[in-house]
């Protein structure tokens, strides 16, 4: 996948030129994918705002999971009142 940057690349911009508001859980999953952390926190926040279906698998998340040690991830969490240790 990380191998054919242009054709993710050519994806993205189809979702990002479609209905990516309906899915801001799931853009946020992708770009941590990509490796563009500060992009996936912009959309787990506009996840958080939107009251955003997709938050309920926050906690399962694989792709997720490179974020869990970002200071930000705590603050996500708060705002989704989920108490977080680490």
């Amino acid at each position: 996948f990380l191998q054919r940057n242009e054709e993710a690349d050519a994806a993205l911009a189809a979702i990002l030129a479609s209905e990516y508001e309906e899915a801001p859980f799931q853009m946020a999953e992708i770009y941590c994918v990509r490796g563009d952390h500060d992009r996936a926190f912009y959309w787990l926040d506009r996840a958080v705002e939107l009251n955003d279906n997709g938050l309920v698998q926050i906690i399962g998340s694989t792709w997720l999971r490179p974020l869990r040690d970002d200071p930000r991830w705590v603050g996500v969490m708060a705002d989704l009142n989920i108490p977080w240790e680490g």
